[in-house]
C-alpha cells in the first residue's frame, strides 16, 4: 500500500509539473528583414535651386543578438491542454545601416552627399498568452501571441561636399537626426518545453514580430545660407519584421 502510494503520488507532481509559475532567462539569434526607404526634397525655397535626390528603397537583412529574461504562470487541463502567460523583456544588439553617396546640384554646384541612415532594435518588452498542449508527463508543446512594445531608435546623417573644379564659395553643410520611439508590434510563435528535473525546463522557441513602418517622416533640417535660406525634407523610414530563435532555462516553483 505504501508503495503505490508513493507511485501515485509520484505520478501526480509529473503530470502537474506545467501548472505552476516560473521564471527563466535566454539566448537567440535575432534576424531583422524588411525595406528600408529614403526619401528627400525641398521645401520653402526662396531664391536659390536644389536639385531633388532620387528616393531610395533598400532591402533589409542583418543578425544579431537577443538575450530576456521573463516569468510566468500555467496549467493543464486536464493534465493534456496547457494555458498561460507570461511576462518579457529583451535586450538586443541588432542595428541595419544603409552607405549612399549621391550627387546633387546646387546653385550651378555639384556637391557630393555621403549619406548613411540606421535603424537599431534596443530592447523589448511585452505580455504573451502561451496555449498549448502536454505531450508526455515531461514535455509542452504551445504557441505564443501578445502583443510587444519594441524600442527603436532612427538616425540619419547627411553631408554636402564640394567636389573638386567646382566654385569654392558654397558651405559644407550637414543633415543629422536621432530618434528614440517606442512602436507597438505584434509577436507570434511557437516553442517546446523539456523537463531537466523537478524544477528546471529547457525552452527552445522560435518567435516573430512584426512592427510594420517605423520612421522619422518629414524631418525638417533648416540650413541657413547667405540670401539663400532653404529647407531639407528628409524621410527616412522602414517597414520591418524581426525572426528570432531562442534557447531558455526556466525554473519553475
Amino acid at each position: 500500500m505504501v508503495l503505490l502510494t508513493a507511485v501515485a503520488e509520484a505520478g501526480s507532481i509529473e503530470s502537474s509539473f506545467f501548472s505552476r509559475g516560473y521564471i527563466g532567462f535566454g539566448i537567440g539569434v535575432p534576424l531583422i528583414l524588411g525595406k528600408h526607404y529614403i526619401d528627400s526634397s525641398t521645401e520653402d525655397l526662396t531664391a536659390t535651386t536644389l536639385s531633388v535626390l532620387p528616393a531610395v528603397e533598400v532591402n533589409i537583412g542583418k543578425v544579431g543578438f537577443i538575450g530576456d529574461f521573463h516569468g510566468g504562470y500555467g496549467h493543464t487541463f486536464p493534465d493534456t491542454f496547457y494555458l498561460g502567460g507570461e511576462l518579457f523583456l529583451e535586450w538586443y544588439t541588432l542595428s541595419t545601416r544603409i552607405n549612399l553617396s549621391r550627387t546633387v546640384a546646387f546653385n550651378g554646384t555639384t556637391l557630393l552627399t555621403p549619406e548613411f541612415y540606421q535603424i537599431r532594435i534596443k530592447s523589448a518588452y511585452g505580455l504573451l498568452v502561451h496555449p498549448g498542449w502536454q505531450v508526455t508527463t515531461d514535455s509542452l508543446i504551445y504557441l505564443s501571441l501578445g502583443p510587444t512594445i519594441g524600442r527603436l531608435r532612427n538616425n540619419s546623417h547627411m553631408s554636402f561636399i564640394i567636389l573638386p573644379g567646382t566654385p569654392t564659395s558654397t558651405p559644407l553643410f550637414i543633415f543629422e537626426h536621432d530618434k528614440d520611439q517606442r512602436k507597438l508590434g505584434f509577436r507570434t510563435g511557437i516553442g517546446t518545453v523539456l523537463l531537466l528535473s523537478e524544477h528546471w525546463a529547457f525552452r527552445l522557441e522560435y518567435l516573430y514580430t512584426h512592427y510594420g513602418h517605423f520612421g522619422a517622416s518629414k524631418v525638417f533640417f533648416k540650413i541657413p545660407l547667405t540670401n539663400n535660406p532653404f529647407t531639407m525634407v528628409t524621410d527616412n523610414s522602414a517597414t520591418f519584421s524581426v525572426h528570432a530563435v531562442t534557447a531558455n532555462v526556466d525554473f519553475f516553483f
